[in-house]
């Protein structure tokens, strides 16, 4: 049979959706199988090649008989890498092509599955979103898949240079079509993530139209979501330095003028993320200085310490030196060695003062429950009532002067006896074993010294009991 007829029969049986099991036995249809075969696994043209994996992709669609018969042809024709695309096919004869290759496990799949992403026309949807998958899921880890497509990307990018509003628009289908496979893949991050991500970005283009300045906008939302979600899903590149340089090549696109506000609030989100990811760092005592400062010249010095600030300000748990580094990459002025002393006696009579707010605040401790005690009492024991009324004035009086000395201090208690708060040890003290996070309620409040321009430390932990 020869390579006309072969293709002439099985696409009208697709056509008229007359290829069923039993047919399969047939001789013509046997004989037109092999042909595609053949056709597939030899050193023919091109067009005929691609064209006849093509449709052994599309006969692998139509039932699983078929698809039993038709996939070892697609191996065996697979084990040498396909022609490149190039301008062959429509957007269907594509998609197929794809879900041919899809069936194989050749090694060459990777690259050439990012090649054929990269070279996507812009309306194809459906053979874009499965070369995404298979450059991704075949690939040894993510950032060798980045690799491949953004190599494709420079090369088609060159046959184009002078088009920016079409280089936005590819990058906006590149970034969806990798979003679901990038972030659900069981693949892993890799060495130098980041840099295979900031390879992928186009460099900027000035644009004069109201389209362009709207798909560069578009363009830049796409690639900034892209970002964020996967730093939300894939926790090992929160700490990848490079992936934040993303960001701010996207805002390079505005240079020297400010993004839209959308944009900004991306790469304020994107901020968040890397500065939480630094105080999980900081809360174990440790600075990631190199990060960031990526973050500061990548996001803008401004909003990392007014993000940073926000995260270390209400964290007591944190030493002032390091709660100051996240909210202004600064160190606290250093102090002088003759100054340890004093420094190891203030912390003794903080805590000592703390104890004195603690026990004046109880409950029952208070000059009110003397006076009303004394009261009861004093119709049946005048003197006894009168005794206990003067001592009432003295521990009113004893009482402000601890009031007064802790204001000096800087001292302040926090929580209050009966709130129920979310278990940290950092803040809380237990008898037992408790779970962090765990709900558990307030038994004696806790003290602080709060001090100007510097976070909250503390002199005496909360305490609490299980709920």
């Amino acid at each position: 049979m020869t390579e006309a007829a072969a293709f002439h029969l099985l696409r009208d049986l697709i056509e008229r959706r007359a290829l069923k099991k039993e047919r399969l036995e047939d001789e013509d249809i046997r004989r037109a199988f092999g042909e595609l075969g053949r056709l597939a696994a030899s050193d023919v043209e091109p067009v005929l090649r691609l064209e006849a994996v093509s449709l052994l992709g599309k006969l692998r669609e139509i039932s699983k008989p078929v698809a039993l018969s038709v996939e070892p042809l697609i191996v065996r024709g697979l084990q040498e890498p396909l022609p490149r695309i190039g301008g062959w096919g429509n957007a269907e004869e594509r998609y197929y092509l794809a879900k041919a290759v899809e069936a194989s496990d050749a090694p060459w799949i990777a690259q050439y599955s990012a090649e054929a992403l990269a070279q996507a026309e812009i309306s194809e949807k459906l053979s874009r979103d499965k070369w995404a998958d298979l450059a991704i899921n075949r690939a040894s880890h993510l950032a060798e898949a980045l690799r491949f497509v953004a190599s494709s990307l420079r090369e088609w990018h060159a046959q184009k240079p002078d088009d920016p509003e079409l280089a936005y628009r590819k990058i906006i289908r590149v970034c969806e079509a990798l979003t679901q496979s990038l972030l659900m893949a069981d693949v892993p991050a890799g060495s130098g993530f980041g840099q295979a991500f900031l390879a992928l970005i186009p460099s900027a283009a000035t644009v004069s139209t109201t389209e362009g300045r709207r798909l560069r906008e578009d363009a830049a939302l796409a690639v900034l979501d892209l970002l964020t979600q996967t730093l939300r899903l894939r926790f090992e590149t929160l700490f990848d330095a490079d992936i934040y340089r993303v960001a701010g090549a996207v805002r390079g696109w505005w240079r020297p003028a400010r993004p839209p506000d959308l944009v900004e609030g991306r790469i304020d989100r994107i901020a968040r993320l890397a500065m939480e990811a630094l105080h999980i760092l900081a809360r174990q005592g440790v600075r990631d200085i190199q990060l960031r400062r990526t973050l500061v010249m990548a996001l803008d010095a401004a909003r990392v310490d007014r993000i940073g600030g926000a995260i270390a300000s209400p964290d007591v748990s944190l030493a002032p030196e390091v709660s100051r580094w996240l909210a202004t990459g600064r160190d606290l002025a250093a102090q002088r060695s003759n100054e340890t002393a004093q420094e190891l006696n203030d912390q003794a009579v903080d805590e000592l003062i703390g104890r004195l707010i603690l026990t004046l605040g109880g409950h029952d401790a208070t000059p009110n429950a003397l006076i009303s005690v004394a009261d009861s009492i004093e119709m049946f024991e005048p003197t006894h009532g009168a005794a206990l009324k003067r001592t009432a004035d003295r521990l009113a009086l004893v009482r402000q002067w601890v009031d007064g000395l802790a204001a000096k201090r800087r001292l302040e208690t926090y929580g209050a006896r009966g709130e129920r708060v979310t278990y940290d040890p950092a803040v809380h003290e237990a008898a037992g074993v408790l779970q962090r996070h765990s709900e558990v309620r307030l038994t004696a409040p806790g003290v602080v010294r709060a001090l100007d321009g510097r976070p909250p430390v503390i002199v005496i932990k909360a305490t609490v009991e299980q709920t």
